[in-house]
C-alpha cells in the first residue's frame, strides 16, 4: 500500500482549513494503474472545513473522490489526478475550472459540481465525462460551453439561466434538467437527437413552445410551475411524436373556471400515458375526443352562422339599391 503524508495545518483567514492524512477517509485498496503494487483508490472527506487541496497532489492513483461540503475555492490540485473516474466537488466555493485544461481528467466520468459559485458553464475538456451537475451555482451564461460528445446527463437547474445558447451538439445526451432558472424561450438549443427527459420547471414560459426538430426523441417534459394562462400554450406540443409523460401543474391557467387541464392537453397530444404524474384513463381520452369533436361543431356552425348572416347583408344591401 503506497504510504499517506502529513500536513495538518490551519489556514489563515477564515477560509478553511488544509487537508491532511488526519482528515482523509481512505479506502478501497486496488492495484496501481500500472500494476506495480497497491495503493487506495477512494477517497472521501466531507464537511471538515477544507479550503486548501494541495495536498492530493501526492495521490496519483486516486480514482473517486469525494470532497463535498466544504469550503474549497481552488480545483487546481485535482488536474495532476490523471486517473480519477468519479469527482465530487458539490457545496463549496469554486468560482472557476478554467484551470482544467484538455490535458486533465481525461478518466473523468462523474463529476459533481452543484451548490457553488460558477457564473458560467465552462467548455468541459474530459473527453469521457457522462454526467455533470452544476445546479446550484449562479449560472448565467452557456455561451461557452459548445457541446459535448459523450455527456449523458447535464444538471443546471437552480441557477440564473435567460438563455440557452450554447447547449448544443450532445449527441447521446438523455436528460437535461434546466428548472429553476429565467427561462422564457429555448431558442438556442441545438442537436440533441437522444435527449429524452427535460426539466424547465420553475422558469416563465408562457407557451410550451420550442426547437423540438431538435429534440425528437424527447419523452418526457416537466414543464410545471410556469406561467401557462392560455390553452394554446399546450398546442407545440403536437410536434413532440414521442412524448408520453407531462408535468404542468402550478400553471395560472389551473385556476380558470371550467378548464380541465387534463382534458385540453390531452386534445394536443392524445398519446400521452401520464400527467402530472397520474397515468392517463382510457376515459379520460374518450372524454378529450368529445370536448374537441363538439368543439370542431360548435365553430363549423359559428363559421355558417356568420356566413348567412353576411350574404343575408349582401342580400338586403342589392335590394336597396334596386329600389
Amino acid at each position: 500500500i503506497a504510504p499517506r503524508f502529513l500536513g495538518a495545518d490551519i489556514m489563515a483567514g477564515g477560509d478553511g482549513v488544509e487537508l491532511s492524512e488526519e482528515a482523509m477517509e481512505l479506502s478501497e485498496v486496488s492495484k496501481t494503474v500500472k500494476g506495480a503494487g497497491f495503493t487506495y483508490s477512494s477517497l472521501s472527506c466531507v464537511g471538515k472545513s477544507i479550503g486548501s487541496i494541495q495536498v492530493l497532489e501526492r495521490y496519483l492513483h486516486l480514482r473517486h473522490i469525494d470532497l463535498s461540503k466544504n469550503a474549497i475555492q481552488d480545483a487546481t490540485p485535482l488536474c495532476q489526478l490523471a486517473h480519477v473516474l468519479s469527482l465530487n466537488l458539490a457545496s463549496n466555493a469554486i468560482s472557476s475550472i478554467s484551470c482544467w485544461t484538455e490535458k486533465d481528467l481525461q478518466h473523468l466520468l462523474f463529476l459533481d459540481l452543484s451548490d457553488n459559485k460558477l457564473t458560467a458553464l465552462p467548455k468541459l475538456h474530459m473527453p469521457v465525462l457522462r454526467t455533470a451537475d452544476f445546479s446550484k451555482n449562479e449560472i448565467a451564461t452557456c455561451s461557452a460551453f459548445g457541446g459535448h460528445s459523450i455527456l449523458t446527463s447535464l444538471r443546471l437547474s437552480e441557477n440564473k439561466l435567460e438563455s440557452v445558447q450554447g447547449l448544443v451538439n450532445m449527441p447521446v445526451l438523455e436528460t437535461l434538467e434546466l428548472g429553476q432558472n429565467s427561462l422564457a424561450s429555448l431558442d438556442g438549443l441545438q442537436a440533441l437527437p437522444s435527449l429524452l427527459t427535460l426539466n424547465i420547471s420553475k422558469n416563465s414560459f408562457a407557451v410550451l413552445d420550442g426547437p423540438w426538430r431538435e429534440t425528437p426523441k424527447l419523452s418526457h417534459l416537466d414543464a410545471s410551475a410556469n406561467s401557462l394562462t392560455d390553452t394554446k400554450a399546450f398546442l407545440p406540443l403536437a410536434r413532440l411524436t414521442k412524448l408520453r409523460k407531462l408535468e404542468v401543474a402550478g400553471a395560472p391557467l389551473e385556476e380558470q373556471d371550467g378548464i380541465n387541464i387534463r382534458l385540453e392537453v390531452l386534445i394536443v397530444h392524445g398519446d400521452l400515458a401520464a400527467i402530472n404524474g397520474e397515468e392517463v384513463t382510457p376515459e379520460e381520452k374518450d372524454e378529450a375526443k368529445a370536448l374537441n369533436e363538439k368543439r370542431i361543431e360548435e365553430e363549423a356552425e359559428r363559421v355558417r352562422a356568420e356566413e348567412e348572416a353576411r350574404l343575408a347583408a349582401e342580400a338586403g344591401g342589392d335590394a336597396a339599391a334596386e329600389e
